[in-house]
């Protein structure tokens, strides 16, 4: 089976960690990263939706060639991950799995990740602060096929991936959001009811 794991988090919350680690794994995993299409086609680095095109094509090419794929970016927004959630059922790919790798361990600790990187003073505390409201959890079988919550753990300055739990329903997957970082999670069902009181 063909897998697509779409990595989900803040600046600093360790998908490039996460991304590094399953690459040393495993050498024969596609990568595709926003930050790095951003550098290739300069031209559009502001433009986000001309990226988002070029990266998933790119995405989806890889996966027609049966290729493990790696798509590295925030992807906070629920609306572009079922974007390309959609795109690949649409396509005759048969058997390719749709991971949601959600890393996330609260706000206050990606602002302190983020600040002990290096050569990334782009990302300000402000910015960080004003993606979290934008951000929205995935959800089984509407932006993925399961989610998983990978655990690192630092030893001596050295990134190890300990294991990975994986939730195949929304159910079990609140309860580690609310365990987590209950404002997401109470933020999470203030919008699901604005969203209900509309309709």
């Amino acid at each position: 089976m063909t897998k697509l794991f779409v990595l989900i988090g803040l600046p600093g919350a360790g998908k490039s960690t996460f991304a590094q680690i399953v690459r040393e794994r495993n050498k024969k995993i596609k990568y595709v990263s926003s930050d790095e299409l951003r550098k290739e086609f300069s031209e559009f680095k502001d433009i986000h939706s001309k990226i988002f095109d070029i990266m998933n094509k790119r995405t989806i090419d890889m996966l027609r060639e049966n290729n493990n794929v790696i798509y590295d970016s925030t992807n906070l927004e629920r609306r572009y991950r079922i974007d390309l959630f959609n795109q690949i059922r649409m396509l005759p790919l048969e058997n390719v799995k749709v991971e949601a790798v959600f890393i996330h361990n609260g706000l206050n600790q990606a602002i302190e990740q983020s600040n002990k990187r290096k050569n990334r003073d782009d990302v300000s505390e402000e910015l960080i602060r004003n993606m979290y409201e934008t951000m929205q959890l995935p959800s089984v079988n509407t932006d993925c096929d399961e989610i998983i919550i990978p655990y690192i753990c630092n030893t001596n300055n050295e990134f190890n991936l300990k294991y990975c739990k994986i939730f195949k329903n929304d159910e079990d997957f609140h309860k580690y959001v609310k365990e987590v970082d209950v404002s997401l999670y109470e933020k999470y069902f203030d919008e699901g009811a604005r969203i209900w009181l509309k309709k």
